[in-house]
């Protein structure tokens, strides 16, 4: 049976234009002209009055080069996630080479709006960035103004506004504000460790503890080497990688040892928020659905009604990947 993918029709045609693709933003950061290489060639990055205007040149399915508009806005938010960081990168390099104090990373949700061109036509589709997205919680949530969720809420928000170390900042301090709420006393590894035992985790899950673990001390370590080394993140996949997969690990590390019913449930709302907020802001890329339907055959399946067979996918995608580690600890 063929599996079906958010876009197929597009992923499904067979005709592949040149377009070029570009989005506005304000930025007081960027005062001239850049041109910078990536995987697809030159990115004009283009000021004007504080707007920034930012393009590149790409192959994209013909049919969605006629449909621009906010249902399919997020597909050229998920091509724009290809420029974003090299955008970011330039001006991270701009507010520190230069002390511009203003300089702040660019989101999905700076996006003014987005355009695309035909090349061959000349012919121009627009569209307003992200509209907004009505997110208010349930009235009857509430978390009793416990710090740990209050820094949990500031990561998650972090991630969605691109900055990566902020998110792992937030991400540890969540943790050991949660200890010195619970009267716990040791190191940071060992309160870790008598949080992440086995009697309180469901027996299924005491296999997956360890990857939880290591998450979080990898993130600790990171959040360390930041504020007290010389490491600096960088606009790419590894600190993605690393920050989403943190958060999720926070979620498990909460979700678990949590006893007020009212706080278990905020925790559930703010990363089911989040869950969604993510999977329209630049998460939903034709070009990896396209590559996931071409070898979908030889991808692994969970087993219906088999819980084994999902938390051994759900948890061999949380797990932090050996070369993301290396790739961000090498650079310090």
């Amino acid at each position: 049976m063929k599996t079906i993918f958010i876009g197929q029709k597009y992923i499904d045609d067979t005709e592949k234009i040149d377009v070029n693709i570009g989005f506005s933003f304000f930025s007081t950061s960027i005062t001239k002209e850049h041109k910078v290489k990536n995987k697809f060639g030159e990115i004009l990055i283009l000021p004007n009055k504080g707007l920034i205007y930012t393009s590149y040149t790409r192959k994209i399915s013909k049919l969605l080069s006629e449909d621009l508009n906010q249902k399919t806005i997020h597909f050229y938010l998920g091509y724009i996630s290809d420029v974003l960081p090299i955008v970011n990168n330039l001006i991270y390099s701009l507010k520190y080479n230069q002390g511009i104090l203003l300089a702040k990373p660019i989101s999905y949700l700076d996006i003014l709006e987005i355009t695309v061109e035909n090349i061959e036509t000349g012919k121009i589709l627009t569209s307003s960035g992200l509209l907004g997205i009505n997110s208010e919680k349930p009235s009857e949530l509430s978390y009793n103004e416990k710090i740990y969720i209050r820094d949990t809420i500031d990561a998650l928000s972090a991630y969605l506004y691109l900055n990566y170390e902020d998110c792992i900042r937030k991400i540890i301090t969540a943790i050991e504000c949660y200890f010195s709420d619970t009267k716990l006393k040791g190191t940071f590894k060992s309160n870790l460790s008598k949080v992440l035992s086995n009697e309180n985790y469901p027996i299924e899950w005491h296999e997956y503890i360890p990857i939880i673990k290591n998450n979080l001390i990898l993130t600790y370590t990171i959040r360390n080497l930041i504020v007290h080394d010389k490491l600096r993140m960088s606009f790419n996949e590894y600190w993605g990688e690393l920050t989403i997969k943190s958060l999720f690990s926070l979620f498990y590390f909460f979700q678990n040892i949590l006893t007020q019913e009212k706080i278990i449930e905020f925790n559930t709302f703010i990363f089911s928020q989040f869950s969604m907020l993510k999977s329209i802001y630049g998460e939903t890329h034709l070009d990896t659905f396209e590559e996931y339907s071409k070898n979908s055959n030889n991808i692994g399946t969970v087993e219906e009604s088999n819980y084994k067979s999902f938390d051994d996918y759900m948890f061999k995608r949380l797990q932090i990947s050996d070369l993301t580690r290396k790739s961000i600890i090498n650079k310090q």
